[in-house]
């Protein structure tokens, strides 16, 4: 059965059973969340696809998988982390003039994968690993 729209209103709207597939192709500030409300949904096996990861981009999302595995950007093909197995792929943005290279990211949840962490703790933290990089005199503006 296919269903459309954002995961969480259709996770919150019907009766699902088991997802083999998510496909994330839609608004990507809001992909963290509708990766979080699927979690307990997962088969076996399941498969996660999100495209446009950088145009116009999923921050939150790619975050928060940087985070659980300590290991974004990935310097290699594949990414392993604690509870996803992940691919970064580089595509070209469908009829975009110029061209312009986009991430889509395949990943596919360990045996139990815990909940991500909610929007405003992503939040928080990207903006404390972003002060923590800024240059001293940036940091009190």
């Amino acid at each position: 059965e296919i269903f459309i729209g954002r995961a969480a209103d259709c996770l919150a709207k019907q009766q699902v059973g088991d997802l083999d597939v998510l496909f994330l192709d839609h608004r990507g500030l809001k992909y963290h969340e509708d990766l979080w409300g699927a979690e307990p949904f997962f088969a076996e096996g399941a498969r996660i696809i999100a495209d446009n990861l950088l145009h116009p981009g999923a921050p939150l999302l790619l975050f928060a998988l940087g985070e659980a595995g300590r290991s974004f950007p990935a310097t290699g093909p594949s990414i392993s982390m604690a509870h996803y197995d992940f691919t970064l792929s580089e595509v070209p943005e469908f009829l975009h003039w110029p061209p312009l290279d986009d991430l889509l990211l395949v990943a596919s949840p360990r045996k139990a994968p815990p909940r991500l962490p909610r929007s405003q703790d992503l939040i928080a933290a990207a903006s404390a690993s972003l002060m923590a990089a800024a240059p001293p005199d940036l940091r009190s503006l």
